[in-house]
This record gives C-alpha cells, structure tokens and sequence, in this order.
C-alpha cells in the first residue's frame, strides 16, 4: 500500500506531500487540476522514463519520494533481500531524482538502484490501472507470483528458493575447482619446477648482501690488507706506537697523582682509553686474520650473485620475495592435490541438496495446481455474476524439458528455476469457440 508520496519541483509542482487513506482515497477535481501530474509523479519512482522537460522551470532537479508498507509475508520482502537492500521496519522507501543534465538516480531505503531493479520490485508494490497504464496482469512474469499470494504459498516458495540458492551455490563452487586435468597438470609442473629450482639455490635471507660486502672485500683486497696492518702497527706493535705513548703518558701522570686533586678524573679517561684502544687493535688483527683470499673465491662469489639475479627476474624482486613465492607454490601444491577430495565432497553436498530441492519444488508445484483450480472456480464465479458466464477463465502450467533436467517425470526430463518446476500463464476465452489466450 502507497502511505505517502512526496513531490518536489515536478511540472507545476513546487513541493506537495500527499498521505494515503489505509482504505480508499479518491483524487478529484477539474481539468488541470493537477491530478494527471500526481499521477505522472508516480510514475517515476515506478521506474518510468523520466524527462528533464517534467523538472519545475528554473530548477536544477526535481524528486519524488514515496513510502509504502506491505505485509511481512509479501514476495517483495526476498526480492529486497536478493537485491541486498536493507529494510529496518515495515516500510519501504524509494526515491528518485531526475537531474536537468539528463541524468537520474534512484535510491529504495537509501540504498541506489538501478532502473531494472526499480521496476522489477515496484511491480510488486503497485499496479496502475487505466486506460493507456500498464497493467500488472499483462505481464506473464508476475503470474506466478499472483497464485503463489493467492494460494497463500509463500512459505513454500520461499523454502524451495533456499533449497534452490543453496544448490547453485554448490555447483558454482564445484565448478571453480573442477580445473581441466591438462591444465592442472601443467599448473603441478609449473609449481614443482619452480620450488626445485629455488630449493636447489639454497637461498638464505640476507645472502644477497653479505655476498656483495664479500665481493667488494675480495676485490680490494690488497688495499684492505695494506690499510688494517699499517693501523695496527700504529696503534699497536710497533716501537713507537700509540699504545706505547699513552702507556708513557700514563706514567708520568702516575707520578703525580697525588697532586692532581680534583683532576685525577685525567688518569681514569686516559685507562679507559687504553683498554679500548687495545680492544680496537685487537679487532682489527682479528678481521685482518679473518680475510682469507683464496683463487676462485671471487668467480663462486660471482656466480652466486648472478644465480639470484636470473631467480629475482622470475620470482620476485628480493631474497626475501622468492623464498615467499616458493613457500605459495608449496601451499598451492598441497591444495591442487586436495582438491579432488574436496570435489568428491562437494558432489555429495549436492546430490543431497539436489533431493532436497526436487523435493520442495514437486511439493511446491502440487500446491499451485490446487490453488490454480480453486482460483479458476472463483474466477469463474465473478464471471457468471457479470453476466459473463460463457467466459473460460485457465491457469496454464508449462514444465521446461531438457536433457539435464533435474526432476523425471513420465519418463522425461525438467529443468528448475529460481521459480520452480512450474511456468505459469493466465489465459482467457471471452467468446464463444474461440481459444483460450494470453
């Protein structure tokens, strides 16, 4: 039920609120009244094409907005939810905009939508009824919908559509896993090639740069040599060397220390001195020592460097990078050969929802074909009352055959739908000897 429409800077209309009796409200008035353009204003958030031509003149835009409330065992509410709409309470918002570039959009509880999704969940809110309109019973597709409300069959439906959901939803994911055997075979090949060929490098975080500061080592190194012996010799061992002096220093301060007074702080800085010079000096005989040079060292240097280079442009920028790659392919490995357990799992969920759903949807099917005899009787009814009694009123029910149809039936094979087993299509016959029709 339409509660409330909303009109601003639409044709004539500056800004109007209309509320809606809950039973019957009657617009009337004389020609030019603006009835027409009340209704035109609906029109839009129907999802009827809109023109920058009904914007008020001198505005920018214009907006309609209107709030309707439907029972909570409507079909709109699993359209809404399909369509990922949030709905808060009972009503349900929709609003649209027409911009004077040409552009429009349209929003249901705050949520955009496009024009399909307008027109294809108003169709379920309202029907206008006239003339020229576009009638709600024209349109098979809603068929269905009408004997499901009236047979009162939403629960059905809705635990068929689950069922439904559910087994699309399994075989989409079954699909995603079941790879073709050549290409997962040369995905296995691939990723094996790759693991080995990183594993036999036997990279190591970090070697990269230590490797470089070795090469450039290497390279100097008879400058490096030259330059560490030549410090340790002044600092250390030679006659005349730094060690030798501060020792002489420290000697002639000795003598004097009791003089110093509050200068004695000289000998303690000048101790410290010459134990951390020893420890400098030894360092470097150490490193000095360390420093083997040995022929060929620099080529396998070389050749290592260069091997990271060649595994760098495949697998990654860094060490660091490769070694991540390969752990992927690892995981990728066991997965690929997990899968086939997974697929032989998955099927079995299927075959079970499979007979689930088969089985919702024959119950589902028995029940409309009840309901569309005792919607015929009625109808039938309301015809003979108008005088109308030679009228055939039918609910024509049409199964898809195919080939990889899930339900059996006498022998052959139907396939099901978001809807069911069943196509479903009101035809009548006003006259005499003439056929039943759409």
């Amino acid at each position: 039920m339409l509660r409330e429409l909303f009109i601003k800077n639409y044709a004539l209309i500056s800004r109007m609120n209309v509320k809606f009796d809950p039973h019957l409200t009657i617009l009337s008035g004389e020609t030019g009244a603006g009835k027409s353009i009340i209704i035109g204003a609906l029109g839009l958030i129907l999802g009827q094409k809109g023109k920058t031509s009904m914007i008020k003149i001198g505005k920018q835009s214009c907006t309609v907005e209107g709030r309707f409330c439907k029972e909570k065992e409507h079909p709109v509410w699993d359209l809404l939810k399909e369509k990922g709409i949030e709905v808060e309470d009972e009503d349900i918002v929709i609003r649209r905009t027409i911009m004077a570039s040409g552009g429009s959009r349209s929003f249901i509880n705050g949520f955009q939508v496009s024009i399909k999704d307008l027109q294809k969940i108003t169709s379920l809110l309202i029907d206008i009824h006239g003339q020229h309109e576009h009638q709600l019973l024209l349109d098979v597709k809603t068929h269905l919908q009408l004997l499901d409300r009236y047979g009162q069959l939403e629960d059905d439906y809705k635990n068929y559509r689950e069922s439904y959901d559910r087994y699309i939803s399994l075989r989409k994911e079954l699909e995603q896993l079941k790879i073709d055997e050549h290409e997962k075979q040369r995905r296995i090949d691939m990723l094996v090639f790759a693991v080995e060929e990183i594993n036999e490098a036997n990279l190591q975080e970090g070697e990269e740069a230590a490797l470089e500061q070795e090469y450039k080592v290497l390279k100097n190194y008879e400058q490096i040599v030259s330059a560490l012996s030549e410090a340790y010799r002044f600092i250390f061992a030679e006659d005349d060397s730094a060690v030798e002096k501060l020792d002489k220093a420290l000697t002639s301060l000795n003598r004097i220390k009791d003089f110093l007074g509050d200068n004695k702080g000289w000998l303690d800085n000048l101790e410290s001195s010459r134990i951390l010079i020893d420890e400098t000096a030894y360092s470097i005989r150490d490193f000095m020592e360390s420093i083997e040079y040995e022929p060929g060292k620099i080529d396998e240097i070389l050749y290592s460097l260069e091997k990271i280079k060649r595994l760098k442009k495949k697998y990654g920028e860094t060490v660091e990078e490769i070694l991540r790659y390969r752990d992927e392919c690892e995981k990728e490995l066991a997965s690929l050969e997990k899968r086939d357990e997974e697929i032989n799992k998955i099927k079995e969920e299927i075959e079970k929802e499979k007979k689930s759903m088969i089985k919702y949807a024959i119950t589902l099917s028995a029940r409309r074909r009840v309901a569309a005899r005792t919607l015929e009787d009625s109808i039938q009814k309301e015809l003979a009352f108008l005088s109308m009694d030679k009228t055939q009123f039918k609910v024509n029910f049409v199964y898809k055959e195919s080939a990889d149809g899930e339900v059996e039936i006498d022998g052959k094979r139907y396939k099901l739908t978001a809807d069911g087993l069943d196509n479903v299509e009101f035809l009548i016959a006003t006259n005499v000897g003439k056929p039943l029709m759409p």
